[in-house]
C-alpha cells in the first residue's frame, strides 16, 4: 500500500512534475491529473516542494501546458492556504 503522506512517495511526485516541466508531450496533463486528486494527502514537504518547482520554471511548455501549469499551481496554492503553510 502507498501512503501519500510518506516522504518518498511525494518526493516521487515532485521527480514526476520536474519530468514533465516544459515537456511538449501529454506528460502535463498525465502528471498533474494524477497528482491533483492527492493534493489533500501530501505532506507539507511535498506540497511545498511541488508549489517551488512549478512556480519556479522557467518554461512550461506549450500554451497548452502553461494553462495546465497554472491550473495545477493554482490548485496547490489553495492547499497551500488551506493548510496555512507559510
Amino acid at each position: 500500500m502507498i501512503d501519500p503522506k510518506d516522504e518518498l512517495f511525494g518526493g516521487m511526485l515532485c521527480c514526476a512534475v520536474r519530468y514533465a516541466l516544459g515537456r511538449t508531450s501529454s506528460a502535463p496533463y498525465t502528471v498533474t491529473q494524477f497528482i491533483r486528486p492527492l493534493l489533500p494527502y501530501l505532506s507539507d514537504n511535498a506540497i511545498y516542494n511541488l508549489q517551488r518547482d512549478v512556480s519556479e520554471c522557467g518554461d512550461y511548455g506549450d500554451d497548452c501546458d502553461i494553462q495546465t501549469w497554472k491550473e495545477f499551481l493554482a490548485d496547490v496554492m489553495t492547499e497551500i492556504r488551506k493548510r496555512g503553510i507559510s
